[in-house]
């Protein structure tokens, strides 16, 4: 849209809240995701989201939306630029502007930039507190964090390479407020998370090693993560109790089978297919899935209203593997989204880093932007090793087009996933990657239709080696210099 246009529409922001206490506009009310709600808060369109994560600090994320003047979401310190948050919704939504408030405070820095992806396709990118115009709809978006102030500078020069490691302060963080979005006719959304109520999984089998395939993979808004079971067999048999420690009264479970980390991985695994669902001491309903990774809505016969438990009673063969997964769980109450929220300790990752040359590493982004002269492209390289397992990692070259064979296109790519120590020192690391990898620039070609048979998605394992200052991949990565 035009930006005449929107003014215009950010105009009607000041008249709708008037005109929708008195009628209420069907073509808004459409795009609500399961809401029950029909009146809408200061003139606000409810949407229930299906789930938000950040990269950093995930347990916070609820403040963003609490209307408490004293509470927000930030980042891990040391942790700034390519950090962010992802917002999932039920059903596609058309997005038309967006707004991301900065947080104030003690130890947070000035965010110059956000890049926004809407079905993790570049699709617009703005200021901190500017609104963003993106005019398209979407069922997740992901804003990225970029340049802040706070950063440092580290010259490198050698005969293969001239350029700068960027740093950012150890501490200090990135912080936001709250987030605002509209829709058509600029009318503004409510946004409202999930329900958060306190409580405990048991299961009575996790494959090893368990922080990796844990219980609480199933509420941490991640599809790429799971719940494994470790008995002998395909899982049948397994349980799942569920305890909640505050009233809930649930009439649905949406449930994502199988490991979805990559469609290899989901396809090797078991899958679930028959379950029996009800509350400890009772009767138990029976349910089936089918062998599909979208997330499958179920009405439940009789309401949950205590702890509850799941049994697994057949499943769909893996190709490779014996072991079943389930990659995430929402409950509802009339419609409206549900989760438990774990009471978890402190990361095993942590543990295991400990005096090795992870540890000064570990949530902290590393970030280079560099020459490679004698071969003739440039570089900017950033990768983040999270203490929850989780990376994020950016990678963009560009050829010069006065080399030999040279083009002058810049190739751009983005990947997230897991990561795992195969062995840790002092001196020297070696960890595994495994994640998925978006070609930027394949996926603005597609949306612009110049090529819409290209390959955005590529699922890869990497093993990266670190060791004077220095951080080099097989795979994926190059190398990205360590200061």
């Amino acid at each position: 849209m035009k930006v005449h246009s929107f003014i215009l529409i950010v105009f009607t922001l000041f008249l709708t809240a008037c005109e929708d206490s008195k009628t209420n506009n069907n073509s808004t009310n459409t795009i609500i995701s399961n809401s029950t709600e029909t009146i809408p808060d200061n003139g606000r369109t409810p949407l229930y989201l299906e789930g938000v994560s950040a990269t950093s600090n995930n347990h916070e994320v609820d403040y963003m939306f609490d209307k408490r003047d004293d509470t927000y979401w930030k980042s891990k310190k040391g942790a700034a630029s390519d950090e962010g948050i992802m917002l999932s919704f039920q059903n596609k939504i058309f997005i038309e502007a967006i707004e991301i408030i900065e947080a104030k405070g003690d130890g947070i820095v000035t965010v110059n930039d956000v890049i926004l992806y809407g079905n993790e396709v570049p699709c617009g990118n703005g200021g901190m507190g500017k609104l963003i115009l993106i005019g398209d709809a979407y069922s997740s978006l992901f804003i990225r964090f970029g340049d802040t102030d706070k950063m440092s500078e580290v010259k490198i020069e050698d005969n293969a390479k001239k350029g700068v490691v960027q740093k950012f302060s150890k501490s200090h963080s990135i912080g936001v407020k709250s987030i605002k979005i509209w829709g058509k006719s600029g009318k503004e959304y409510h946004l409202i998370p999930p329900r958060k109520v306190n409580g405990r999984i048991i299961t009575t089998s996790t494959l090893q090693a368990n922080s990796k395939y844990s219980s609480s993979n199933l509420f941490d808004n991640r599809k790429e993560s799971a719940w494994v079971e470790g008995a002998d067999g395909s899982g049948v048999n397994e349980q799942l109790t569920f305890e909640v420690f505050q009233v809930v009264n649930i009439d649905a479970i949406q449930i994502w089978n199988g490991y979805q980390r990559s469609p290899n991985i989901y396809n090797s695994n078991v899958r679930l297919k028959g379950f029996s669902l009800g509350e400890v001491g009772g009767k138990l309903y029976e349910y089936t899935l089918r062998d599909a990774t979208a997330g499958q809505k179920i009405d439940l016969k009789v309401p949950l209203k205590s702890n509850f438990k799941l049994k697994i009673n057949s499943a769909y063969d893996g190709s490779k593997y014996q072991d079943l997964g389930i990659s995430e769980i929402l409950l509802f109450e009339g419609g409206k989204p549900l989760q438990i929220k774990l009471n978890l300790l402190e990361n095993p990752i942590d543990l295991k880093t400990k005096g090795t040359n992870l540890e000064p590493i570990l949530d902290i982004r590393i970030a280079n932007e560099m020459d490679y002269e004698p071969s003739g492209f440039y570089a900017d390289r950033s990768i983040i090793l999270r203490s929850d397992g989780s990376f994020s990692m950016y990678l963009m070259e560009k050829l010069y087009a006065d080399t030999k064979g040279g083009s002058g296109e810049i190739f751009e790519s983005m990947a997230s996933g897991i990561w795992e120590i195969k062995s840790a020192n002092a001196t020297k690391s070696i960890i595994k990657l495994t994640g998925k990898m978006v070609d930027l620039s394949a996926a603005l070609t597609a949306q612009k239709g110049d090529n819409e048979q290209a390959e955005t998605i590529q699922y890869f394992m990497d093993e990266l080696t670190i060791e004077k200052n220095l951080i080099s991949g097989k795979e994926v990565l190059d190398e990205i210099v360590i200061r």
